[in-house]
């Protein structure tokens, strides 16, 4: 039995030491395989093991954050200032930067890696030139911001250099952010992205990794 963070993790084919997930939805969970020997979680973060193959246990890192995908929600249902997600693409990659704006999207406090209960949202750098579209902007890049925190507290303190980051699907807005998150995800925590596995050779390693399970599982079952 898998949890759902080791699992989506797994399903990334996140097999090798450094690989990472970034999964979004109404908030976002980031996991990292950070080998086969544990390392004690620094603050904020949690260390749990992602599966056993063989007796090989393969540890992760993982942290979440409150507000990714509720973000946006946010914008549509409390501020108006967007009739659906389908406009959230549009209008990010209309301009050029944010205009001196971000946004801190603590609308129940701050998950991972501060986990500050208190802590209440905040917009700043509102000048005579803000327009709603930078408010958008800047509510897309505090995704990558937060999904940045976590990503150097696992650098810094695991002495695992992140190898690739695998980001699944919005499945809670399905907002077509892909490109843009990406992108953003590069410059901000300057390591490799990648998109969900769709590599026939991936796919077959994967499949291999399954069968090996449910071997292992019959293997179990029939007091092997």
């Amino acid at each position: 039995v898998l949890g759902d963070s080791q699992a989506s993790l797994f399903g990334e084919g996140c097999f090798e030491k450094g690989m990472t997930k970034v999964t979004y939805g109404t908030g976002s969970s980031i996991a990292m395989n950070i080998g086969e020997e544990y390392l004690a979680p620094p603050k904020g973060i949690v260390t749990s093991i992602g599966w056993v193959i063989n007796k090989e246990i393969a540890y992760i890192y993982e942290g979440n954050v409150h507000a990714t995908g509720a973000t946006i929600r946010w914008l549509i249902d409390n501020l108006g200032i967007l009739k659906g997600t389908k406009e959230v693409e549009n209008i990010c990659l209309s301009l050029e930067d944010n205009e001196g704006v971000y946004f801190v999207p603590a609308f129940s406090g701050l998950g991972a890696p501060y986990w500050e209960s208190k802590a209440k949202g905040v917009i700043c750098g509102l000048t005579f030139k803000t327009k709603k579209e930078h408010i958008v902007r800047a509510a897309v890049e505090s995704i990558a911001y937060q999904i940045r925190d976590v990503l150097e507290v696992f650098m810094n303190h695991a002495g695992v250099k992140i190898k690739e980051i695998r980001q699944m699907k919005d499945k809670d807005l399905k907002i077509k952010l892909r490109e843009l998150k990406l992108e953003l995800m590069k410059e901000l925590a300057n390591v490799k992205t990648g998109r969900p596995v769709k590599n026939p050779g991936k796919i077959r390693n994967l499949k291999r990794n399954i069968a090996r399970i449910l071997t292992v599982l019959k293997e179990r079952a029939s007091g092997g």
